[in-house]
């Protein structure tokens, strides 16, 4: 077993969809890296092929990716109830994360050169937490940035061990700091979210909650199903890991894979937690954020 066809991605048509040829993203990478070795506050220059995700993820646009790169080293000290202790080659977090979640990003891309990403609630809702669901797609989003290249996303949310006890920690102010850290530090774009195994009074809360932060045009992309039979109609089984039906490896193969890629990029998650912006250098004030506060003083934020 080992992790070659864990992230099959083509850069290619990516970059075709985008109207870039090679040369295209090679000049705009230069172009980030002159900008970003005059940022003296930020601990790295990014390698090429991290820089060019996040060229995509802005539609190519130089200067909103110059802000998200900025705030994706930010973010970091922003939230440390998301970032602190997140290494997930420590033991603990190996032990407790299958209890808490389930995230695998699936290893093929549909047509449109999306990414299927599948979360799920884990069973103990004793040691549930929010923010370590976020902790975990942000560690899978850290090795996606080195390896991946895709359009946009689509999440399918199983809700089958979702209990009320999960939706009472789920506050608006943890959706407020998910909705940041996907439009502000990542520049995630979602194409689809599909909820599978809902339960009608659950999913109705949860969604009452989501909307109180979260835009409508978002919430639309919303589609439910009572079953996979429906699925299938959005993503091929080709796709989809045999525990929906599909010809793909299970989940628990997949995430055994991702351990081992985790291991794989141990140097990588050491020198994370080395990294530090420092905010006395920084030669422009952060604009505002009414979440996590303004121009670099931050408010903590309450989790309710």
């Amino acid at each position: 077993m080992d992790t070659t066809n864990l992230i099959e991605t083509d850069r290619k048509k990516v970059r075709e969809k985008y109207e870039k040829s090679s040369k295209d993203v090679e000049r705009d990478i230069s172009t980030i890296k002159e900008w970003l070795k005059t940022q003296e506050h930020l601990p790295e220059v990014p390698a090429d092929e991290v820089i060019e995700f996040y060229l995509t993820n802005c539609k190519y646009s130089i200067e909103k990716t110059k802000k998200v790169l900025d705030m994706n080293y930010t973010a970091r000290e922003l939230l440390p109830e998301i970032f602190e202790d997140s290494d997930p080659n420590l033991p603990n977090y190996q032990e407790t994360l299958p209890k808490i979640t389930t995230i695998i990003p699936l290893p093929k891309l549909t047509d449109q050169l999306y990414r299927i990403i599948i979360i799920k609630c884990g069973e103990n809702v004793e040691i549930f937490d929010p923010h370590k669901i976020v902790t975990h797609a942000i560690n899978v989003l850290e090795v996606s940035t080195f390896e991946d290249l895709f359009s946009a996303l689509v999440v399918i949310f199983d809700n089958k061990d979702m209990k009320m006890a999960h939706l009472r920690k789920a506050t608006p102010i943890f959706f407020k700091k998910v909705l940041f850290l996907l439009e502000k530090s990542k520049s995630l774009r979602i194409a689809e979210i599909h909820i599978l195994n809902y339960k009608h009074d659950l999913v109705k809360i949860l969604l009452t909650i989501a909307k109180t932060v979260i835009k409508k045009k978002f919430m639309d992309r919303i589609i439910m199903h009572e079953n996979f039979e429906t699925l299938y109609n959005y993503i091929p089984k080709s796709i989809l890991p045999s525990d929906y039906g599909g010809t793909e490896r299970s989940l628990d193969d997949l995430q055994d894979l991702w351990k081992m890629k985790f291991r794989e990029y141990s140097d990588r998650f050491d020198k994370i937690k080395t990294m530090k912006v420092n905010e006395s250098l920084r030669s422009q004030p952060l604009e505002n954020s009414e979440t996590l506060g303004y121009y670099g003083h931050f408010k903590k934020l309450d989790v309710d």
